[in-house]
């Protein structure tokens, strides 16, 4: 590997016979000189050329490369002055962004909205493309938690040019469900009771019983031979309930189908700045759908660099009407019957299910007829004015 100082003022590799090796070490040694020799060759920095080739002249016949690394580009391209120009704007670029925010990340406990938190450290005086020097971390962080109700604490840490802010956010219980007025726990479905827990109000049906939809399953009302109680009932009544999905797959269907992705435009992305640098005029048709990839470089240390480039790709839309063969349709209606399904015994237990299927004219029917165990139970309010 090539040394840095080597590098950036310029080499030349030095080619000899290998059987002149002893004897070049010998010189560099004489005469004081710490240059590694390798097999037939050595590197030798630019600006020790002169000396070591008045060394060697007459005694070792070597053999140099042109002028190799930065030293020798800048050499080669001494009259191409836009180049050197662009250069000088580089470096400058490279300069200053190192005094820039690259990133800020949000790290930390808790739920958190990053968005929001991304805008208030903004309004602080903290976001991508800020200077460093700008940046008073502790007069943010007093700022931020002075102005949000949702921080309890937080800090900033600079690591390269990424900001790193840690939060913790408050913890805040939630608020306990008001029950006002009175109510009373009736049936939502026809079923039959399986369980039933009360924790205000009386049962008025027992296990085993069969009752219809809008049935009074827990009472409100608590009445003794001296008084009458009206309260908001509140427990859980469990029931069997038989129910069914029906699904109807017609013959012929329409399909939306998408054209290959074509790029359609590249936006250079630098801190806060946007700049377009591609845009296509094909004509994509009435209706496409739009795809944006933002690609984003890091550095081998893990930091983002300041620079990213946007992809927006359009593909456009048509739709196709295929017919369905017998076993098409079928297929369709047990994949659209599972998912029905699947969303119906969320919050249900199944017992028992049979499916039943058809052709028709020009469909096909797939009826699927289940028996199963769920909360029956809602609350239905009444009011009371005492007269």
């Amino acid at each position: 590997m090539i040394r840095l100082d080597l590098y950036l003022i310029g080499y030349r590799k030095y080619e000899f016979e290998e059987d002149k090796k002893v004897i070049l070490e010998n010189i560099f040694l004489r005469a004081n000189k710490s240059i590694k020799i390798r097999e037939n060759y050595f590197y030798l920095r630019e600006d020790q050329r002169s000396k070591i080739e008045a060394l060697t002249r007459g005694r070792v016949k070597l053999t140099a490369s042109e002028l190799l690394g930065f030293g020798g580009f800048l050499y080669r391209n001494r009259k191409r002055y836009g180049v050197i120009c662009a250069m000088i704007i580089s470096f400058i670029f490279l300069f200053l962004s190192s005094m820039l925010v690259y990133d800020v990340r949000i790290e930390g406990d808790g739920e958190f909205d990053r968005d929001k938190i991304i805008e208030e450290l903004s309004e602080s005086g903290l976001s991508v493309g800020s200077f460093w020097w700008k940046v008073d971390k502790s007069k943010i962080e007093v700022d931020m938690l002075s102005k949000s109700d949702d921080i309890a604490w937080i800090n900033i840490n600079r690591r390269g040019s990424v900001a790193y802010v840690n939060v913790v956010t408050m913890y805040s219980p939630p608020p306990a469900e008001e029950e006002t007025g009175y109510s009373n726990i009736v049936a939502k479905v026809d079923c039959v009771i399986e369980e039933i827990n009360v924790e205000r109000g009386v049962a008025v049906v027992k296990v085993g019983d069969t009752v219809k939809a809008g049935d009074l399953l827990v009472s409100g009302i608590i009445s003794n031979e001296n008084t009458t109680v009206f309260t908001h009932a509140k427990g859980e009544v469990v029931g069997r309930v038989s129910d069914k999905i029906s699904v109807v797959i017609e013959d012929e269907k329409t399909l939306t189908k998408y054209e290959n992705p074509k790029l359609y435009s590249i936006k250079l992305n630098i801190f806060n700045f946007s700049i377009n640098i591609f845009k296509s005029y094909r004509h994509f048709g009435e209706e496409c759908d739009i795809i944006e990839d933002e690609v984003v470089y890091v550095s081998e240390r893990g930091k983002r660099l300041p620079f990213s480039f946007t992809l927006t790709y359009k593909k456009s839309v048509y739709s196709e009407d295929i017919k369905l063969s017998d076993e098409q349709m079928v297929k369709e209606a047990a994949k659209e019957s599972s998912k029905l399904l699947e969303e119906r015994l969320k919050n249900a237990t199944l017992l028992k299910i049979h499916t039943e299927g058809e052709f028709r004219d020009s469909s096909y029917c797939m009826n699927t007829y289940f028996l199963l165990s769920e909360s029956v139970g809602v609350d239905l309010k009444f009011d009371f004015s005492g007269n």
